[in-house]
């Protein structure tokens, strides 16, 4: 009942938007929002007008007008913080110079891609007098799990179309979350039909670094080619007939060319209402030598992922569709790595289900988006999300679907720091998610 009504919701603020247009001549169909001021002459709020003079069209805007009044109390906060300019005394902190190229910020996240943890972003611009940078990021989850990333980039500009980076990274967790069911055979197996109480746990620990090499051209197009080195290796805890899982117990090194092409054709990076972007990648992975235990590992992975944004009446609103495809493939004899495998979570396109929740060889997903606007750099969302993980593209079926549906909000400021609340229900539950970080570009 919960996953209907949030999936309802979208369908019934689109109404109200329409609503709002209608009854109007021409030119007056739409007033945008007017800032009042007050007695000092200090911009303090801002106030809507009637779109409509319709009971029956105010009746169906009647969600909509809830939801403001949900988010009453969280502008008026952000009112008190406009006045008061407590933002900027807070973002001056995480400054260490006056032009602001240089700095940090708390990364504090809870069921994000470490489950609850906390760490920062120290971030360097304008290295060497130019316009490289340096951005490092730590998360740390007591003592279960650690990863830490750097990038050193040097981004293209007007007159210089190529731009390169180089990563460099290593996690240790000790808790990564595995769920299974029992085949044919008696051995476990992932997929859709596993259950979320049969869960089982291993240790991974990776260590990777990367070299790219890109170049933009007209129309928000960019081709790039890139080169991963890995070194991992998981380890079994409490679960011996785990060695059914390619991989398990074994030290890999793995060497991965690939390419990424990007089409953008959005207008705005932090708060897009029309356009579209495309992504599609490929990469070829393979063990240069033999593991331990005389083994190789190899796989070509693709995936493609296509949103859509289409802009509603009044400001800064947006239906967003986003359509996303990822395969797995053995490549020259040899087998993928379990834990490369696709998967579907709420860091992967299913926002209510558990990190980790389904993996298989393949992975498809939809997202419908409603995006509206509660303060200049502040976006509310409601969501709702399908998909499945596969074996073979025969599997796909919409039966085997699992759903989700849920409410957030999002914050992109102009120095690039994110600030995600979203909360999901499926059938399986709720999953909360918060996140705060400097969005590396």
């Amino acid at each position: 009942m919960r996953l209907l009504a949030s999936l309802l919701i979208p369908v019934l603020l689109i109404l109200h938007s329409i609503c709002w247009a209608r009854d109007r001549d021409d030119a007056a169909s739409y007033q945008p929002d007017v800032e009042e001021e007050d007695s000092d002459g200090e911009e303090v709020r801002g106030q809507r007008f009637f779109r409509s003079e319709s009971t029956f069209w105010r009746f169906l805007g009647l969600p909509a007008d809830a939801l403001d009044l949900f988010w009453y109390p969280v502008k008026r906060g952000l009112q008190f913080s406009e006045e008061n300019q407590l933002a900027e005394r807070l973002e001056e902190s995480f400054f260490f110079n006056e032009e602001r190229t240089a700095g940090w910020f708390p990364k504090p996240s809870f069921g994000g891609p470490l489950g609850d943890a906390g760490g920062a972003t120290v971030f360097f611009g304008e290295l060497f007098d130019s316009d490289h940078r340096l951005d490092t990021s730590f998360l740390i989850a007591g003592t279960r799990e650690f990863d830490i990333n750097g990038t050193y980039s040097i981004p293209a500009v007007e007159n210089r179309p190529f731009y390169s980076r180089f990563d460099v990274g290593f996690l240790q967790d000790r808790e990564v979350e595995l769920f299974t069911a029992r085949g044919d055979s008696g051995l476990p197996m992932s997929g859709m039909e596993t259950d979320e109480d049969d869960e089982s746990e291993y240790q991974l620990r990776e260590f990777s670094t990367g070299v790219t090499v890109g170049r933009k051209f007209f129309g928000g197009l960019q081709l790039a080619a890139h080169l991963r080195g890995e070194l991992s290796k998981s380890t079994q805890r409490l679960q011996p007939n785990f060695a059914s899982f390619e991989g398990f117990d074994e030290e890999i090194t793995l060497l991965a060319p690939g390419l990424t092409l990007i089409w953008d054709r959005r207008d705005d990076l932090r708060r897009p209402t029309r356009g579209w972007l495309l992504r599609a990648e490929t990469e070829v992975a393979a063990s240069p030598v033999e593991t331990p235990l005389d083994n190789r590992y190899g796989y070509s992975d693709y995936g493609l992922d296509v949103q859509f944004f289409v802009p509603l009446p009044g400001p800064h609103r947006a239906l967003v569709f986003r359509q996303r495809l990822r395969r797995v493939e053995d490549w020259a004899g040899y087998d993928p790595p379990f834990y490369h495998l696709p998967v579907l979570d709420l860091n992967h396109g299913l926002r209510a289900y558990t990190r980790n929740r389904f993996q298989d060889r393949g992975s498809i997903v939809s997202n419908l988006e409603y995006r509206y606007p509660i303060w200049r750099t502040w976006d509310a969302f409601l969501f709702g999300d399908g998909g499945q993980t596969f074996a073979q593209y025969s599997d796909i079926n919409v039966s085997d679907f699992r759903y989700a549906g849920g409410v957030g909000v999002r914050v992109r400021t102009e120095k690039d720091v994110e600030f995600l609340l979203q909360l999901g229900f499926g059938s399986e539950g709720a999953e909360l998610v918060f996140s705060f970080d400097r969005v590396l570009q």
